[in-house]
């Protein structure tokens, strides 16, 4: 009797440690696509820095190429 009670007890245990291993597998492919997204997060704020800069940059070369534009004209209207 005292050997069923044991067999039933490490059967139910079994399915538990089952189950505990499910639970495992999926938090582990969980972690893998939170790790994918986060990656995919981390490139697009990268590529928004590097546009904004880059933006940045574009509005800088365009405001000098104006003033530079600008002073040719007062050059030319005060010779």
């Amino acid at each position: 009797m005292l050997i069923l009670v044991v067999v039933e007890m490490l059967v139910q245990l079994q399915f538990v440690l089952d189950q505990i291993l499910v639970v495992i597998v999926e938090l582990e492919e969980l972690l893998y696509l939170v790790n994918f997204v986060l990656q995919i997060l981390l490139f697009e704020f990268l590529l928004l820095h590097h546009q904004i800069h880059h933006q940045q940059q574009l509005v800088l070369v365009v405001d000098l190429t104006f003033v530079v534009f600008v002073y040719q004209i007062q050059l030319k209207l005060y010779q």
